[in-house]
């Protein structure tokens, strides 16, 4: 099991999202994030990490979120108008649409 401190990112917001910093002990994993849990499983994937994260929130005595890196890593926290925050599956962005 991999522990990642999840802390935010101080005085740092994208499109009205706050950002926050994934540690993993000592080591800084993701330097800024929207989505730190489901980012940070894609990054430990890509490192060839396996089995579960367990994230834990600065202050925090008690963890966050525990899930599998293989399904973190297919997954995304999506903002929709309607509803709030849903998870849904995660789809790169495509800079080709931007024309």
């Amino acid at each position: 099991m991999i522990d990642l401190l999840i802390a935010p990112k101080p005085l740092k917001l994208a499109q009205n999202k706050i950002c926050y910093q994934v540690w993993m002990g000592e080591a800084l994993l993701l330097p800024s994030s929207t989505d730190p849990e489901f980012e940070a499983c894609r990054v430990l994937k890509e490192l060839g990490y396996k089995g579960k994260i367990r994230t834990w929130r600065l202050g925090s005595p008690y963890p966050a979120l525990l899930i599998p890196i293989e399904w973190g890593a297919e997954r995304a926290t999506v903002n929709r108008s309607r509803v709030g925050p849903v998870i849904e599956k995660y789809r790169p962005f495509d800079s080709s649409r931007m024309r």
